[in-house]
């Protein structure tokens, strides 16, 4: 079987991720998403990064795909497609159930939740997986609540995983954005 070399698991906050396209998007965040796209770069350069797995739907552009481009590191998409999600009963918001009458308590909506996260993870470390060649550097980018459960499922497989946060940076406004 081959392996990536090394993963480094970059747990970040999903505001920062997105293209804005000209949204309102206020200076502070357009600031806070240029200082991650510096630190995601010289990730990349200072590990010799070569395939990006970023946690993003197939349907929103990435800040990273262009940056990918830019570096030449090959990039893929690794969240769980939308139509896949709603076959397994997953709802893409995990604020609120696909339907109401499904989770009589907030202990099974809790436990509904904690199984789709676990089916997504699964999924985007296959994905992974899938998209990789032999000797690859590999960076991940996921929510924070992904990056233990997808360490572990690399650990099998290759012993250089590092985690990474954007609470390890003091340009990043923990405050703003509850990472507190």
């Amino acid at each position: 079987m081959v392996l990536p070399t090394s993963v480094i698991i970059f747990a970040l906050d999903h505001r920062l991720q997105l293209e804005n396209h000209g949204q309102n998007t206020s200076s502070v965040d357009s600031a806070q998403q240029e200082l991650l796209k510096n630190e995601i770069t010289g990730l990349l350069k200072a590990n010799n990064v070569t395939l990006i797995g970023d946690e993003v739907n197939e349907s929103k552009t990435s800040i990273f795909e262009s940056l990918a481009e830019t570096l030449r590191v090959r990039y893929v998409k690794i969240d769980m497609p939308s139509e896949q999600r709603q076959s397994q009963k997953c709802s893409g918001d995990y604020s609120h159930p696909v339907s109401e009458c499904d989770f009589p308590s907030t202990a099974e909506w809790n436990a509904d939740v904690a199984r789709c996260h676990e089916l997504r993870e699964e999924y985007m470390f296959n994905r992974v997986m899938k998209d990789h060649r032999s000797g690859d550097r590999v960076l991940v980018l996921c929510g924070l609540i992904h990056q233990e459960p997808l360490a572990r499922r690399f650990r099998s497989v290759t012993k250089e995983v590092h985690n990474k946060t954007l609470l390890e940076y003091a340009w990043f406004d923990k405050t703003r954005y509850n990472w507190t």
